[in-house]
This record gives structure tokens, sequence and C-alpha cells, in this order.
């Protein structure tokens, strides 16, 4: 056993009395999905923020002056010798208690053969810069202080116009461990020096009859710094033992982080889909390559190995990277739109404001071809308007084929977004010079994992932006917002409007047909609803609608209403393609219902009653408080350039498993 390896020791705060009570909970901030590999194995749930979060720092660190940057994940099972047990224990011998009474976590079970390590590393970054001494926020932001960053805070940063915003992402490497720990090795950039330590996310635990705090820092003292401060492991003998017992090289600048105890379900395929689904921009401009190493599986990824590891991927997944590509490569001419006002353009706009190109827009995207768009607009902002530009490229295909939307901000897929028609949609966002701030801005919306731009994100306020909701909106709908552009007016006959999706030859001449159409009235694929004790009515302007009561004598007993809405679609049942990314209600806070306040209520002789189950996000129930009393309830704050559909359903005789009572839900 290498004696070098143990000049570090793991140190726990002691609980203060004064202090509050808080156990780590930022797990459950990461996106969680399980999915099953060729192999019917589960994947690890939060392997997608795995990945997205590590190569995010990892691109957000890169070195001035380097154009791409190469990260590396190897899962590596370690020998089950007597003497790497024993240097195991001896490592993580203080976490077994904190374990056991916290996460119900035997040593034994860890310890179980086989034993999984994951070492992530980047390279051309510059490490981990800083004052390692420091152990409050820095004054200067300018200086970098990324030591302090990722060892010593968690939940905030100090990144701007970046893909980091919210100093959590480092603690998926903990999450990823059976042992709740992560362990890494820095070589700065400015000096080259090497720096060791560990992070441990436990709960507030007992130890030899003291009580700790949660977080815990491998580590080592030195009094002339201070008693308290943990620092990092400089000895050279003992950083040179920790890299040869993990297997790591790091003798350039950048970060190697260990993640002992690997969770279950994190493979090299699930690596390599994750990767290539997340961050296409990057790999295919060559801004990232990546090494995928496991015991069964090496993937070299970078752009001359795209086409070669593109049917390795999920099926689906290969129709919209090749589209991707396509359009990277092709790079359509844009046609461009400079909105000047404050408010964001409404469909007219934009049929005004292109009104010369219209038909040859249509004509373009009807024969395939690949359509682009820029978008400029004003963001307000405290300290003074400023502008942000977006991207927006557009693609018919077939109609079988699943249609998505990819939301990319700075080369890191935000979020997907179905796409109502047949045809394929790509939104980037990118940071090209200091004049365009819409990557900061939509930076500022993003939750902590990253995976969607949330337009009543508090941050948004805290940052200085002005009227965002709109924009987001605005945003978020944009290939809807152009699929009415796209479309041909109902009443016009086009003569190749099927030549993209059949095998036809047109003939060149007019049609002989010399007599008059007649045109049937098409009925309405929602005819009005009649309703009897209550009634329904529109309110364009505001963007929703308002209900109330037509003869208070007709409410029956127990008056409930059950309330779906969806936004319009073309064609099939906007009901069924309501998702999440339209809008959504309700959510929890704190596990009490909260009302979302992008939306405005009004309201007299109504209550919220609890839904069965987990309902979607489109649906509210309402209970009329006095049956002999006149009521209205009226909702407004959708999109006002999209039509709304509400669907009122009586469910007053309905019986319900939940408590009779209404329930009182705060709009936060």
């Amino acid at each position: 056993m290498n004696e070098h390896l143990f000049q570090g020791d793991w140190h726990f705060p002691l609980q203060r009395p004064d202090s509050e009570r808080q156990n780590p909970t930022y797990e459950n901030l990461f996106y969680d999905q399980t999915t099953s590999g060729k192999d019917g194995k589960e994947t690890f749930p939060k392997l997608h923020s795995l990945i997205r979060e590590s190569v995010q720092n990892s691109l957000d660190a890169r070195q001035k002056g380097e154009d791409h940057v190469h990260v590396i994940f190897r899962i590596q099972t370690m020998d089950n010798t007597e003497e790497t047990r024993e240097s195991l224990h001896t490592l993580f011998q203080r976490l077994t208690s904190p374990l056991q009474d916290g996460f119900h976590v035997e040593w034994e079970d860890v310890m179980a053969s086989p034993i999984k390590t994951l070492v992530y590393e980047d390279y051309h970054t510059r490490g981990l810069e800083g004052d390692v001494g420091l152990f409050h926020p820095p004054q200067n932001r300018e200086i970098p202080e990324d030591f302090f960053w990722f060892w010593r805070n968690s939940g905030e940063s100090d990144k701007q116009g970046q893909l980091g915003r919210w100093g959590v992402g480092k603690t998926i490497f903990n999450v990823a461990s059976k042992v709740h720990a992560r362990l890494g090795v820095s070589c700065r950039q400015s000096d080259r020096k090497r720096s060791l330590m560990g992070k441990v996310m436990m709960k507030i635990h007992f130890y030899e009859g003291k009580e700790y705090e949660a977080f815990g820092t491998w580590c080592r003292f030195d009094e002339n710094v201070g008693k308290n401060v943990p620092l990092p492991v400089e000895s050279e003998e003992t950083i040179a033992a920790f890299c040869q017992f993990w297997n790591i090289q790091r003798e350039e600048p950048g970060l190697s982080v260990v993640v002992p105890f690997l969770r279950e379900g994190i493979e090299a395929e699930g690596i390599l889909n994750t990767l290539m689904s997340n961050f296409f921009i990057k790999i295919l401009r060559g801004e990232l390559t990546a090494e995928i190493i496991d015991g069964k599986s090496q993937f070299q990824v970078c752009r001359e190995t795209w086409d070669a590891l593109l049917p390795r991927c999920e099926t689906e997944l290969q129709a919209k990277l090749h589209f991707v590509r396509q359009i990277l490569e092709n790079k359509p001419p844009l046609y461009c739109m400079e909105w000047k006002e404050k408010r964001v353009p409404e469909y007219e706009d934009l049929k005004k404001y292109w009104e010369k190109e219209h038909s040859e827009i249509r004509e373009k995207f009807l024969r395939k071809d690949p359509l682009a768009f820029r978008f400029s607009l004003v963001l307000p902002h405290r300290n003074g308007d400023c502008r942000g530009m977006l991207d927006v490229y557009l693609q018919a295909s077939d109609p079988n084929t699943k249609n998505e939307t990819f939301f990319v901000r700075e080369g890191m897929l935000i979020q997907k977004g179905k796409s109502k028609k047949h045809f394929m949609g790509l939104v980037l966002v990118e940071q090209d010079s200091s004049e365009n701030r819409m990557s900061d801005f939509l930076g500022d919306s993003e939750n902590p994992s990253h995976d969607g731009w949330n337009r009543t994100n508090p941050q948004l306020e805290a940052k200085g932006w002005k009227n965002s909701r709109s924009r987001i909106d605005f945003i978020l709908g944009i290939t809807n917002f152009l699929e009415r552009f796209l479309e041909k007016p109902s009443g016009e006959i086009s003569e190749n409007i099927l030549e993209p999706f059949f095998s036809l030859e047109v003939p060149d001449k007019k049609s002989s047909f010399s007599g008059t159409f007649e045109r049937k009235k098409i009925p309405e694929r929602f005819p009005p609803t009649k309703y009897s004790w209550y009634y329904l009515e529109k309110k364009k302007k505001k963007g929703g609608f308002r209900l109330a009561s037509r003869n208070p004598l007709q409410i029956p007993e127990k008056a409930r209403l059950k309330i779906q809405v969806a936004y319009d679609i073309p064609q099939g049942n906007p009901f069924k393609s309501w998702t999440p990314l339209d809008f959504h209600f309700i959510t929890f806070q704190r596990n009490k219902l909260a009302l979302n306040k992008s939306f405005r209520y009004k309201r007299e002789n109504v209550e919220w009653i609890p839904l069965e189950g987990t309902p979607p996000g489109n649906e509210i129930v309402l209970q009329i408080k006095d049956r002999s009393q006149p009521f209205y309830f009226e909702m407004t704050g959708f999109q006002k350039n999209r039509d709304i559909c509400v669907e009122i359903s009586d469910i007053s005789s309905e019986e319900r498993n939940v408590e009779e009572e209404p329930v009182e839900v705060r709009i936060l």
C-alpha cells in the first residue's frame, strides 16, 4: 500500500447550534430519464446530465487561442487485489458511517466486485486557476477564480456569456458515485502547478459522538493560511501516487475528475449517444473532440469520424443529426428580419416584412430546399436596451418522419420541441459579438440542468432583463410561427404541392377544365359546444378565455367543471399534441400546489380542486362555491399570435377519490 496516497483526509465542519440544518438536494435539479440499451440494461437515470454538465464546464474553460477542447471519458474496473481493497478502505473509511446512516448503504456492498470508476479529463483547457486559499466569493469577477468556484461553492456561479449559470453542475459527479464523492487533479495553465482535492455530499450526520454538516472535503490544512481553511494537496509525491492509482495522466493544463465506485448503467454506448445528440454543433464544427473508453468499447469522436459513428446512434437520432449536418455544411442564404420595435413581431408583421419574398420562400419549402431566417430583436434591460439575434433553419421532410425542432445555445442542445408540420427545425443562438446578447438573455432563463428556457426564471429579473416573457414565448414558438407563413392560403390551389411527397410528373401545361368549381362548406373541426348553465367566451386580444354562469338557478349540486386548453394546430387533435413546452398551469413548490404566474387569473365564486393522480399541465378543475350565486373564471396570458382550443367538461356527477374539500392554490 502506497503511503503517499494518504497525505490528505476527509474533513467535515461541525454542525453548529445556530446553523440551519439543510441536506443537499442538488440531485433533484438534474434531468432524470431512464432508458434501456441494446442489451436491455437500464442506463443511469442522470446520464444525460452527467455528460452535459461535465462537457459544458470543459467548454467554458477552453484556453484562449485554442480552436477546440478534447475530453476523455474512461470507465475502468479496478483490480480486486487485497492491496487495492486496503487502499480504498483507508481512503474512504471516514465515509462509511454517514453512508450507512444517511443512505442505508453498506460498505461491503460498495466494495462488492466489480469496482468501477469513471475518470473524466479535459485538455486545451486552463485548469483550475486562482488562489487556492480563497474562501469567500471574489470581489473582482474579472480575475478567474476557478478553484474557488469548483471546490468551495455550490449554487452560485461567476460565469457570464457562457454555458454554465447556476454553479451546481459539478455536483453531478457526486451523484454518479455510490459514495457521493468526487476527487480531482488540476494543472493550471498559468504556472503548470498541480493540485489535488476532493468533495463529498453526505447528509448531516453523527460521527464519534459529534454532529457534522453534510459537505465534506478531502484536503490538508496549513495554520499559516487559517486552521479552518481546507487546502488542496500539492505534494508531488502524493499527486503522482494518486494519478498512478487511478490511472490518470495529468501533465498538461486541464482538470481530471475521478468518480469512485461508479453507479450502474454508465457505459460507452450511452455516453456516445448522449454526447452526439447534445453537442452535435460543437463536434461538427471541430470545436469538440472526445474519447470514450470502457472495457468493451472505445470511440474516437470528432468531425472526421462522424459518419462512421452515426450508425451506432439510435435510429431516430440518425435522421435528425443528418438534417443538422446538411444545414451546417450547405449554409442556405439568410432571410433577415431586423425588428426595431420593443414588442415582439406578430404573424402579420412577418408577412408584411417579407411580402415580396413570400411566394419565393414558400416554393423553396415545398421543394424541400433548406430555409434560413435570422431574427434581430430588441432586448429591454434596466441598464439600457440591447439587441439579440437567433437563426432559424427549416427543411421539409417526409410525412412519416417524427419531426422535431432543436433549440441550441452556444453549441449545446437546450431543448427539443415537436414540429407540428412535416419539417425539421434548428434554432441557433450564438454569442458572435458583444452587441448580440441573445445568448446572455436565454442563458439567464435556463433552469439548473440547462434543458429549457423558462419565461418565469427569477434570474431574468435579477440580471436586469425586462419584458422577457413575450420574447421567450416568441422564440419557443418560432417554428410554429413560421409554419403559418409557409402554408398555402386555404383557397389557393398549388399545382406542385404534392410533388415533395409523391413521385409524380406534373404536366407543364394548363388544365383544360373550363367549368367552375362548386365550393363545399367544410364543417368546423371543433363545433361550438352547447352549454346549459355556463358559457365560454374567447378573449383573443388578451390571449385567453372567460367561463361564466348562464343561469345560476340551473347550477347542479357539487358543480364541478374540468377545463382543458391547447394551442390550435392545422391538423390533428390539439389536446393530444400539447406538451409542457407549450405552457403549463400548475406546478409544485415545496410540495405545495402553485399556479404558474405567467398567466393572469380572475375569479368569483369558484375554488380549485386537486386533480387525481399526475395530471397533464394543461388541465384544471373548478368547483362552484355557492350554486345560488353567479360565478365567473377568466384566464389570460396565452400567446396572442396563436389560437387556443378550450374544452369544458361538466364532471359534477363524477365520483372522486380525493378529498372533497377545495384547496387554495398559491399564485407564484
